[in-house]
């Protein structure tokens, strides 16, 4: 069976939130939701909102007059950020794709997506569909993860726990979110998309690993590879997870401890 890298749904979302959330999103939530200008009546969009991590991140310093619309293609996802963030007035979440977006032609100053570039199966068309509600001269921000070898900890350990269990076609989920580091792409496609004064930044950050099992679950339970692995004939989730919590270990010493990441933030303004 097919897997799709997008399916975020049942209990993965809420595995996806606490192992994986406080680690590697937290700290990019705050470094994304701090690169727009908080003006009073200031209009965002966030895309792939997840469990709602950055759309606290970009509350807590949106104006009183501004307003956020966060978005998700999982509904499930939309969900757990509903009660992750709570009631807010300025807020309004949807479920939504990225490809097709329900919204009117200029209609944000702003649009934010992490980590959902990775994902996306038509990244021109969602390029095109991001320039097409932003007015012009409005503000695009994305991230994306650094290539593997920038990222060893995760993509290594992943990579070493599916070869150790499947000795032919290994389930490769982790190849989608840390595959998209290439920033030429990137450049052609916001560019066509009618983007200008592209921006392209590495950042650096230290998750805080506060328990060696917590962050295994997030990275075996909190995403669809969790789904190959109770399909296809081989370990369970909990065997690759505890091999993960014993890498982890190896890696990193005993918890508490620091995860090195690294990742690219991308800006750019859409054309006048």
């Amino acid at each position: 069976m097919a897997y799709s890298p997008t399916a975020f749904t049942g209990s993965i979302p809420a595995n996806y939130h606490a192992g994986l959330g406080p680690v590697i999103f937290q700290p990019y939530a705050e470094d994304i939701a701090a690169r727009f200008t908080p003006k009073s009546g200031v209009r965002i969009l966030e895309l792939a909102c997840g469990t709602g991590i950055v759309t606290r991140c970009l509350l807590d310093r949106l104006p009183t007059a501004g307003s956020l619309v966060a978005t998700d293609l999982n509904e499930d996802m939309v969900d757990l950020a509903r009660q992750n963030v709570g009631v807010e007035p300025r807020l309004s979440l949807a479920q939504a794709d990225a490809l097709a977006l329900p919204f009117d032609d200029a209609g944000f100053d702003v649009v934010v997506m992490q980590f959902g570039w990775m994902f996306l199966p038509d990244k021109a068309k969602a390029a095109s569909e991001a320039a097409r509600v932003l007015r012009a001269g409005g503000q695009f921000l994305m991230n994306v993860w650094d290539a593997p070898p920038r990222n060893p900890h995760i993509v290594f350990t992943l990579r070493d726990a599916m070869e150790h269990f499947f000795t032919t076609d290994p389930p490769r989920f982790y190849e989608t979110p840390f595959g998209s580091s290439a920033l030429d792409p990137i450049r052609v496609e916001l560019e066509a998309a009618g983007f200008d004064d592209l921006c392209f930044e590495v950042v650096r950050k230290q998750g805080p690993i506060g328990d060696h099992a917590n962050f295994a679950t997030g990275l075996v339970f909190g995403n669809p590879l969790v789904l190959e692995l109770q399909d296809r004939s081989g370990p369970s989730p909990e065997q690759v997870h505890q091999f993960i919590v014993d890498a982890l270990e190896n890696r990193l010493g005993p918890a508490p401890t620091r995860l090195p990441l690294s990742a690219i933030v991308v800006s750019a303004l859409k054309s006048d």
